[in-house]
């Protein structure tokens, strides 16, 4: 759909980043590969992606990190059950992900994946302004 078109060019436009283990210490798999390559990946593995869109001048986005995605728990979830991407991006990238996606609050999780018999990606789910 033109939604999932729009939502795919605004990833491409992030800054893949997979320095959040040196970081925070997050034990999350995420990787820094192309979005593109990465939705495959996923298709392959039949996991949903989850997309963690890093947003380093958002107020909580530090609290985020050391609390909930560097919570050992957390990261043994996210590490079975999907295939994990984080980029950051800015403000002008948010207001295109709002415009897209409604996306408000940060932090945000996004959850990209293939419904049954749909070949295109869609977005599944968003978790947003996620509290500690």
């Amino acid at each position: 759909s033109k939604q999932d078109e729009d939502l795919l060019d605004i990833l491409r436009k992030m800054k893949a980043r997979n320095d959040f283990h040196s970081k925070f210490g997050i034990e999350i798999e995420f990787s820094s590969n192309p979005i593109v390559s990465m939705l495959r990946r996923s298709s392959r593995n039949k996991k949903p992606l989850l997309v963690y869109p890093y947003y380093p001048q958002h107020s909580s986005t530090i609290s985020f990190c050391e609390n909930i995605l560097a919570t050992s728990g957390f990261a043994e979830f996210v590490n079975e059950n999907f295939i994990s991407w984080a980029a950051e991006m800015d403000d002008e990238l948010a207001i295109l992900l709002d415009e897209i996606c409604g996306i408000k609050e940060y932090p945000c999780l996004l959850v990209l994946g293939e419904l049954e018999g749909v070949q295109a990606s869609i977005q599944i789910a968003n978790v947003q302004g996620i509290k500690d």
